[in-house]
């Protein structure tokens, strides 16, 4: 079920191909990125995931981190906010989650931390403990008070928090973007199924190339 489908030789023509893979959004005059009230989330880059020894390795996963590293320096750059995510599950707590996969993720193991490449970077870290990044956590008080409308959402896994995430973000009422190389999964098929659904109803399909240019080109407007 797990195929590393991203590398360093292939993630410029597979993001490509990927992206040809999407549907483009039905009303290209409504989805212009409003820069000046955009926010970046990134979504569980923690051991757990991204560790090749863990049972819940992403295996192409490493491969998307220097991208949202050069992602996250442009949104910074430009004093625009990023949050980070970790999912933490509470020993206390008996939903879906813990019944489902019946692995929690304790705050207790070294695994849940944050990958480092993460932790250097001064920026919110929200705990969760479901698929949606909104449920249960402070991100949409955070979102509110920082006037934010559009949202860039990238990390793993593509089809379970980060597909939850955007879809909950579009009927909350932000303009969503996916980088489809921000995003990693178990395997190919899980990445292109999500990214074609999505790019039907919920997000526009970009790159984290693209989203760089044009960062840069807004503020230097």
């Amino acid at each position: 079920m797990r195929e590393q489908y991203f590398n360093s030789d292939n993630l410029t023509q597979k993001s490509q191909e990927l992206l040809n893979h999407c549907l483009p959004p039905p009303n290209r005059d409504n989805n212009i990125l409003d820069w000046e009230n955009s926010a970046l989330l990134v979504l569980d880059m923690q051991g757990i995931f991204l560790g090749s020894t863990s049972h819940a390795f992403v295996p192409s996963s490493p491969y998307i981190v220097q991208g949202l590293i050069r992602l996250i320096h442009s949104f910074l750059d430009n004093s625009l906010p990023v949050i980070l995510t970790r999912h933490i599950d509470n020993s206390e707590y008996n939903g879906m989650m813990r019944k489902w996969w019946n692995k929690p993720i304790l705050e207790t193991d070294e695994l849940s931390a944050l990958i480092p490449e993460m932790q250097r970077f001064d920026v919110p870290v929200l705990l969760k403990q479901e698929y949606d990044a909104f449920y249960d956590t402070q991100l949409s008080e955070i979102l509110k008070d920082t006037a934010i409308n559009d949202l860039i959402i990238t990390g793993v896994m593509t089809h379970l928090c980060v597909e939850s995430t955007v879809r909950s973000a579009f009927v909350k009422g932000y303009q969503t973007y996916l980088p489809v190389d921000g995003t990693a999964s178990y395997n190919e098929a899980f990445h292109r199924a999500s990214l074609l659904n999505l790019s039907h109803g919920f997000a526009v399909m970009t790159t984290i190339d693209s989203l760089i240019l044009n960062l840069a080109k807004n503020f230097s407007d």
